[in-house]
Order: C-alpha cells, then sequence, then structure tokens
C-alpha cells in the first residue's frame, strides 16, 4: 500500500489474506479473498484492498488444469486394434485388458 501507514490492521489484514489464500489451496483470487475474510473472520475487507495485498505479499490465484483425455484417432502402426471397441465377450479369457489410473501428484500426473 503506497500511501498507507502499516499498523496492526494492515498486519493483521495481510495474515488473513494468507491464510484464507492457504485455505483454498493457493486457487482463491481477490474477490474471493476478500469473501472469506468477511465472512469467516468478520473483517470487512474489498476486492480491491485484497488485490493489493495479495500483491504485496506476492501470492497468486493458480487454477490447476482438468486431466484431459486424448482419443486416438489412427490405429498403431505395429500394434492393430484387434478388439475395435468390442468389449462384450461371450468365452472367458477370450479378451483381456487393463487400465491406467492417472493420479496427481501436485507436480504432474503419475501414471500406474
Amino acid at each position: 500500500m503506497k500511501n498507507a501507514v502499516l499498523d496492526g490492521g494492515w498486519a493483521i489484514k495481510r495474515s488473513l489474506v494468507k491464510e484464507a489464500w492457504n485455505l483454498s489451496g493457493g486457487s482463491a483470487g481477490a474477490r474471493t479473498i476478500a469473501t472469506i475474510v468477511t465472512t469467516q473472520y468478520g473483517v470487512k475487507m474489498s476486492c480491491y484492498i485484497a488485490s493489493n495485498l495479495m500483491k504485496e505479499i506476492e501470492i497468486t490465484s493458480c487454477q490447476h488444469v482438468k486431466h484431459r483425455y486424448k482419443h486416438g484417432a489412427k490405429e498403431h502402426v505395429t500394434i492393430p486394434n484387434l478388439l475395435n471397441r468390442q468389449f462384450a465377450v461371450t468365452v472367458p479369457n477370450q479378451v483381456w485388458c487393463g487400465d491406467v489410473t492417472y493420479i496427481w501428484t501436485g507436480k504432474w500426473w503419475a501414471y500406474c
């Protein structure tokens, strides 16, 4: 804050902004943080003040991108598609299949 006097009130608001941001997992923006601080902590805060405090303590909103499944358009050259999505089988051990699980580790996707 350029012309603001740094008293205990600003320090408290700064810590509440940081706490609200941590509770959201780093995804809350200025509007959400202002709402959280006002409703949960009882300290009135506008989006403008929340935005300035976020800039001051160098935090930003970060939205995680949802993992999208890529549909295979073409058949692999060396591995033919023998099933051709016909998963209904009548005889045991006629068709075997597996599954790949995607787990978000916080930095990248792990495939199990």
